[in-house]
């Protein structure tokens, strides 16, 4: 069923044609293709040939991704819907995987968390855009499951740290959610009582080794800190958290109905016991990302793009929500998980026909 789901993403993609009247692609993708192709010609990162370089597109990685593919003799135009597909898939595949180790025993409910996540029709519309939205998806759930590898032992603390380093390049935002999760590691051997924060200079210091030269390149080279996007929408104050805090409820209660409120279900249930603190880390995580949306005022596109990233972090309470109910009804969860799925289901063809209308 999982191949199933993800060849949909593959079968969109081969019907798009981002030249054609009825492109699905967003304005800032031909922004960052413009500045790509730029780049690729030799004349630097500028919006226009001969002008001073300008960091206008936020994702710097997707940019590079785009004059790498480019470079290649390839027209970005036409692949970067497999490209984003393909992140879109490797998403959903990280996600099956990051639930089937912190909820073993229960893969029937990994399974339904996943399809429901890969046919949420916030992810396909967004990897039809040829943004980067699939891709800090992929990004950001992989680092999230490579903190909780390095929780058990798996994976050493300096893995999580450069996977934050380079995700932080496709995003921004990521800066701050790596700055939670640091926090969360010292408050975690606080109460811990062993004192031993060797792991939080691991952690910092493997990240400050990526994410330190490229910074100040880039303060160099652009003459700025921070993409111009960064300064065009920020500066708000009052207005632009209100704008966000609106932006974020509006988004919400599409998300959360009804797939959403499974996710309420493993937050009413979450006891004590196996990867508890792994799970509220992601539970801290997800909040944070969306008080992180808020604060930078939302977005001027529909449908959460700055919002779907977090999807598979979401579904993965959702995951866990389902397996609570399981747990408990074990007579009845079968019934429960169908009439779920067959409701979560109606919701998404309806909000994709709505979804369609908005778009042509």
């Amino acid at each position: 069923m999982l191949i199933v789901v993800s060849a949909l993403y593959f079968l969109n993609a081969s019907r798009l044609n981002p030249t054609g009247n009825f492109s699905t692609y967003a304005d800032d993708t031909y922004i960052h293709l413009r500045f790509a192709h730029n780049l690729v010609n030799g004349w630097g990162i500028v919006w226009n040939q001969g002008e001073q370089p300008v960091e206008g597109s936020t994702s710097f990685i997707y940019l590079l991704m785009i004059a790498a593919i480019e470079k290649l003799g390839v027209q970005p135009i036409w692949t970067l819907a497999y490209t984003c597909a393909i992140f879109a898939v490797l998403a959903i595949a990280t996600t099956f995987v990051l639930l089937q180790t912190i909820n073993q025993d229960h893969l029937l409910e990994n399974l339904t968390a996943v399809i429901m996540l890969g046919l949420s029709a916030r992810l396909m519309i967004w990897a039809n855009t040829g943004l980067e939205v699939t891709l800090y998806a992929f990004a950001l759930v992989l680092c999230v499951f490579l903190y909780i590898l390095y929780r058990t032992g798996a994976v050493p603390p300096y893995f999580v740290g450069l996977a934050f380093a380079v995700t932080s390049f496709i995003r921004p935002e990521c800066l701050a959610i790596f700055g939670v999760t640091v926090a969360f590691e010292l408050i975690t051997i606080y109460l811990s009582g062993t004192k031993n924060y060797r792991p939080i200079f691991m952690l910092v210091g493997s990240f400050l080794i990526i994410y330190s030269p490229v910074f100040l390149w880039k303060w160099s080279y652009f003459g700025y800190p921070f993409p111009n996007t960064y300064y065009a929408k920020t500066g708000g104050g009052l207005i632009q958290i209100s704008a966000g805090a609106a932006y974020l409820w509006t988004n919400l209660i599409e998300t959360f109905i009804p797939s959403g409120l499974l996710g309420l279900v493993f937050l009413a249930t979450l006891r004590k016991g196996s990867y508890f603190l792994e799970k509220t880390y992601l539970l801290i995580i997800l909040l944070s990302s969306w008080l992180i949306v808020a604060m930078n005022g939302g977005d001027y596109m529909l449908k959460g793009r700055f919002l779907t990233p977090i999807f598979p972090i979401l579904f993965v309470l959702v995951g866990l929500g389902i397996s609570q109910l399981a747990d408990r009804i074990s007579r009845l969860y079968r019934m429960i998980l169908i009439f779920w799925i067959a409701l979560d289901l109606f919701y998404r063809v309806v909000s994709r026909k709505t979804n369609c209308k908005k778009l042509c």
